[in-house]
């Protein structure tokens, strides 16, 4: 009979329900791409995999869905397995790697490529001196022990202070691959289900993915924002740089009133802009919009 789970750190991770179990028995429900990215991370255990293995795998080279989606699926593997010791880390310039911390004989990965070993793993070979009238060396065994103990809380000791520092280093890693694009999400209302008018918005959109210094986030984050009581607060704490309100509400058959407001997150300022304008001109309006960004440089 296949198997139908399999041990992640202190996880359960069920392989027919897709879901994922932790040591308090708390389950985890997963969709199809998260449990893709976690079963891919794990079949690689230890070793890098990058974004575009995992896109190409999991996405079949869709690139344009399959990048966004993967940075939701990371986003939210890395809440779940939140101080726990599964960890998601993150390689700069080169992609993730699935890292499981336990007690014993294991191996501390400092940087890709370089490893080294706990004493733990090592057998410690304390040599008794020969006795000297045929009797049992009882004399030396209480220094002997006494060394032993003391490499062994040195060893523990430097495995400690290495474990911190590549943890630091992976903070910063991280925190300078998340942040180093602004991130937005776009709410449009009014008369959006025009086409010329889902259009326009559709346009601004995708030259929000042009820019390379700007991250375009998917339709999963505006729920969550949405739900939420504090709309701004919600965003913050999912890293949102900017919130971007477009609404558009058809005048007459040729008219069009255009609203846009761009709220940025971290500093509570904003800019709203209006216009009317004729139905034909309404893309004329892009470049202006445009200018309300936070910066971004094109790709």
């Amino acid at each position: 009979m296949p198997n139908k789970g399999v041990t992640i750190g202190e996880f359960k991770l069920d392989l027919v329900s897709k879901t994922l179990t932790n040591a308090n028995n708390e389950t985890f429900p997963l969709n199809w791409k998260t449990f893709s990215v976690l079963k891919l991370l794990f079949d690689n255990q230890n070793e890098i995999v990058t974004r575009e293995e995992m896109i190409k795998a999991i996405w079949e080279d869709n690139f344009p869905v399959g990048d966004k989606a993967l940075t939701t699926a990371i986003w939210n593997l890395r809440k779940v397995l939140d101080k726990s010791s599964v960890s998601i880390e993150t390689v700069p310039k080169k992609g993730y790697r699935l890292a499981i911390t336990s007690s014993g004989a294991e191996v501390l990965v400092l940087e890709a490529g370089t490893e080294v070993e706990t004493e733990v793993e090592k057998k410690s070979v304390v040599e008794k001196p020969a006795a000297l009238d045929g009797n049992s060396n009882e004399n030396h065994k209480p220094k002997s022990q006494v060394t032993t103990v003391k490499k062994l809380i040195s060893i523990l000791v430097l495995v400690l202070l290495a474990s911190a520092w590549w943890f630091l280093q992976q903070r910063e890693s991280d925190f300078a691959d998340e942040s180093s694009a602004n991130r937005i999400v776009v709410f449009s209302r009014g008369s959006i289900k025009t086409p010329d008018v889902e259009q326009f918005v559709l346009e601004i959109e995708n030259l929000i993915k042009q820019r390379a210094n700007l991250e375009l986030l998917d339709s999963e984050f505006k729920h969550q924002i949405l739900q939420s009581q504090s709309k701004q607060e919600q965003a913050s704490q999912l890293g949102v740089t900017a919130l971007i309100y477009i609404e558009v509400n058809r005048l007459t058959q040729e008219q069009v009133s255009v609203s846009v407001k761009v709220v940025q997150v971290q500093t509570n300022g904003f800019e709203t802009k209006s216009w009317q304008v004729k139905t034909s001109e309404l893309f004329d309006l892009i470049p202006s919009i445009l200018t309300m960004l936070p910066a971004g440089d094109w790709q």
